[in-house]
């Protein structure tokens, strides 16, 4: 996946309107729920940062730490909304609370 390609790009529901920020593993971006008129993050696994032979075991770790941070719930933390996968692209992506520089100063005070 090129990170910059999925822009203007819809993802079941969700309209891909900017990137956020990347990393080694995922790509971070900022997307509008055309069902529930909010913006999100989406975060996506880098799958071609990955050997073949490495994937499966990331997306599981990836699987396994969205589900772990699903249980939380802080104001310092954003919420998770939505996991999925799609093995035909392949991506595995989490959907999260969008919050934008100057709501996360304020939250957190």
């Amino acid at each position: 996946m090129r990170d910059k390609s999925l822009i203007g790009q819809t993802l079941d529901r969700y309209r891909i309107t900017e990137m956020l920020g990347k990393g080694g593993m995922a790509v971070v971006y900022k997307a509008h729920d055309e069902h529930l008129d909010r913006d999100v993050a989406i975060k996506l696994i880098r799958s071609t940062a990955f050997p073949p032979e490495q994937l499966d075991n990331v997306l599981k770790r990836f699987k396994r730490e969205t589900k772990a941070l699903a249980k939380l719930f802080h104001p310092n933390i954003v919420r998770v909304y939505d996991y999925g996968e799609n093995r035909s692209a392949p991506f595995s992506m989490v959907l999260l609370e969008f919050c934008c520089a100057n709501q996360c100063s304020v939250m957190r005070g």
